[in-house]
């Protein structure tokens, strides 16, 4: 009876045992796989729009954000990117290199845009005394910012120097604009009522109001 029942409790040691390696060997279920450290940082532009940033970049859309990737000797970099609007952030998440390599890029692009100034001059025209002198209204309007033809009919001082009408009719010329402007001027053929200034950014419009109109 007593070996019996010593016989019986090694079974029961030797199942518990392999019970035991069993379950140690089993994989577990909830333990992440990770390949690299993930690194996160986070952009305030202070020129370019976020998403317009994502788009100069070359993002695209992925798991309800953006993916950046390139191509290096060593294979394919990613970096996650998502953009909070009320905060005007982009956040920036993957490996470390990665996404400095990308915070880079990002830097490079919001720079401060350039800056234009336009001079408008607003001038009184005399068209009687401008058809005695010979303008021709219409080449100066289609060519504004090239040379246009002058045909002169009278004696006029423009800076030091006299020009006279001893050349035959077909004789032109070249001014720009804003040589005839000056010339009109010193002829007292126009005056300028006004030359208002203004300051835009690159590629953006800009208006001038002039008492009713608009330049």
């Amino acid at each position: 009876m007593i070996t019996g029942i010593r016989g019986l409790f090694c079974l029961l040691v030797c199942l518990t045992a392999l019970a035991a390696i069993a379950i140690a060997q089993e994989p577990a279920a909830t333990a992440p796989v990770t390949t690299a450290a993930a690194d996160v940082t986070t952009y305030k532009p202070n020129y370019v729009p976020p998403m317009e940033i994502l788009t100069v970049v070359g993002a695209r859309p992925y798991g309800g954000g953006y993916v950046l990737d390139w191509r290096f000797p060593d294979g394919n970099h990613y970096v996650d990117l998502r953009v909070n609007d009320a905060a005007n952030l982009i956040i920036v998440s993957g490996v470390a290199a990665d996404v400095d390599q990308a915070v880079s890029l990002i830097q490079a692009i919001d720079i401060a845009p350039r800056q234009i100034e336009i001079e408008v001059k607003i001038i009184q025209i005399n068209t009687s005394k401008a058809r005695n002198i010979g303008l021709d209204w219409e080449t100066l309007l289609e060519h504004s910012n090239t040379s246009t033809a002058f045909r002169y009919a009278e004696d006029f001082e423009y800076g030091h120097t006299s020009i006279q009408r001893n050349l035959n009719s077909s004789d032109q010329i070249s001014f720009t604009v804003g040589d005839v402007v000056r010339i009109l001027d010193s002829a007292g053929v126009a005056e300028i009522r006004n030359a208002p200034r203004i300051l835009t950014l690159n590629n953006s419009r800009a208006s001038l109001l002039d008492g009713q109109r608009i330049a």
